[in-house]
């Protein structure tokens, strides 16, 4: 650690936090009630009493909610092979889960740019090809796509999420398992770590006074606030870049279709179902402020406009379609990615284990929640059965 000051604390946690053979059900909170926070409840059901703190009223109601709902394949990542294999490890098993929440019925083409550079069409068939990825060369309709202004199209297996059939089907596997608990409109205040190693948390309810409890393990599935613990416990900061990143909701009379222009636009027209509803983003106009915070946590954002205007016009040129779009909302969230990451399109989920009983998760991709909390459920079991070996050698 370069900071003596964070090196001191880590240490004094250490060895506070030693591992004690313990014969209950061992405790763990998971602090974060999205897609990550609720995967990682389930695996951990069947030997652990759980319980699920989320801040809001509903579980899924942040990045979870707020993204294009899109079931990946790889085809977003041309320049990060790395990205294309964790998904297509991760999708399987993803699908053997929530398959119910599929919805493959639209059809989904990605395109590249005639003027692009990065990702020429040479490129980009390569990346696909070269990761056996699933597609067929064919086009959006000519009333959907200015065909003039790409060079290859392709059409591919990827498909959506119905979000809320997902987020249902999460909270009735949630309210299944006896051991399982969910606290709804509960904030995680602080927390930290006890002479016997425990996690003690303060807790605040919505309109009640704060109390604490405490739990064997931590696992905080709060996305943006990946740094949570860090605050808490004095772990070294993850560096992270913050996105505030707009998403226009869009109502179009058209058949339900899902289209990306590649390279230098990257534009995405995403359906999201019924009510003719379309998702519209940018990756230039759509992020309206950028900042790499000292403390690594997400900034509170101020002064905050639309860019509906720009985020039109600039997909429009490729998607004449959007000309007789109507507007239904703006969508605001924020992004979470590595500040200095020298790989542009990597999007990796980051499960970083602190030790002494704690994570923390970064979801790149709803679709690899399930690898990722199986691999904290392993975690812990491999922990317990050690500690089990100890107590009885």
């Amino acid at each position: 650690y370069p900071d003596a000051a964070v090196a001191a604390r880590v240490i004094d946690v250490a060895r506070r936090a030693a591992p004690r053979p313990d014969p209950r059900r061992p405790r763990v909170a998971v602090v974060g009630g999205g897609i990550f926070g609720a995967a990682c409840a389930l695996e951990l059901a069947e030997t652990c009493d759980v319980t699920v703190f989320e801040r809001h009223a509903r579980l899924m109601t942040e990045v979870s909610f707020l993204n294009q709902w899109r079931h990946h394949s790889g085809f977003h990542y041309p320049r990060s092979y790395d990205t294309i294999q964790e998904i297509k490890a991760a999708k399987g098993t993803f699908e053997a889960e929530y398959e119910q929440a599929i919805v493959r019925a639209y059809p989904s083409y990605f395109c590249t740019s005639a003027t692009g550079v990065e990702i020429p069409a040479e490129r980009y068939l390569a990346a696909c090809q070269g990761n056996n990825l699933n597609f067929s060369i064919k086009a959006p309709p000519a009333d959907v796509l200015d065909h003039s202004q790409v060079s290859i199209c392709l059409r591919s297996d990827e498909a959506v999420y119905d979000y809320y059939e997902l987020r249902a089907l999460d909270a009735h596997r949630l309210a299944a398992p006896p051991d399982l608990a969910v606290s709804l409109s509960t904030h995680a205040v602080d927390a930290e770590i006890t002479e016997d190693g425990s996690k003690r948390l303060r807790l605040q309810p919505a309109g009640g006074q704060i109390a604490t409890r405490t739990f064997d393990y931590l696992i905080n599935a709060t996305y943006s606030n990946l740094n949570l613990v860090a605050k808490w416990f004095g772990f070294p900061v993850e560096p992270l870049r913050f996105d505030l990143y707009e998403l226009l909701v869009l109502r179009l009379k058209i058949p339900q279709i899902c289209v990306t222009i590649m390279d230098g636009p990257f534009t995405s027209l995403v359906g999201m179902g019924g009510d003719d509803l379309f998702m519209l983003s940018h990756i230039h106009d759509s992020v309206l402020q950028s900042v790499i915070t000292e403390d690594g946590l997400p900034p509170r954002w101020t002064n905050v406009r639309s860019n509906r205007e720009n985020m039109l016009r600039h997909a429009s040129r490729y998607l004449p379609v959007l000309k007789q779009a109507e507007v239904v909302e703006s969508r605001y969230a924020t992004r979470a990615v590595n500040a200095y990451a020298r790989d542009f399109d990597a999007r990796p989920t980051v499960v970083r284990s602190h030790g002494f009983g704690v994570w923390s998760v970064l979801g790149g991709k709803v679709l690899t929640c399930v690898t990722n909390a199986r691999e904290i459920a392993g975690e812990i079991l491999a922990e317990r059965e050690d500690l089990a070996l100890r107590s009885t050698g």
